[in-house]
C-alpha cells in the first residue's frame, strides 16, 4: 500500500499495489495531483523515504507538488522523524 495523510484536513489517499517500481510511482503521483486538484496556485509537500524509486531522476512530478527526503537513519534527527511519522499513523 501507498498512501499520504494529511493530519490538518483528517484526508488519507492510498492505491493498494502488489509491487512498486518508478512508472507506477509516476502513476501514483499523477492520479494524486488529481485528487487533491494541484495546480500552479495549489502546492503541496509530501514526506518521502528514501526508496530508489522515490528518487529517481525518471520521476514524473506534478505541477505543485514538492518531495521532500526524510534522513536516513544514521541522521541524528531520525528518530525525531520517525515519531513523528507513528504520530501521524496513530491520528
Amino acid at each position: 500500500m501507498r498512501g499520504a495523510q494529511s493530519p490538518c484536513q483528517g484526508k488519507t489517499y492510498y492505491w493498494i499495489l502488489p509491487k512498486v517500481n518508478v512508472e507506477l510511482f509516476n502513476q501514483v503521483l499523477a492520479d494524486f495531483a488529481r485528487e487533491v486538484q494541484l495546480r500552479e496556485n495549489k502546492h503541496i509537500v509530501l514526506t518521502l523515504a528514501r526508496a530508489g524509486w522515490h528518487t529517481s531522476k525518471d520521476l514524473e512530478i506534478p505541477l505543485g507538488l514538492h518531495l521532500e527526503y526524510m534522513q536516513t537513519p544514521t541522521h541524528p534527527n531520525y528518530k525525531q522523524q520517525n515519531a513523528c511519522g507513528r504520530w501521524l499513523t496513530n491520528r
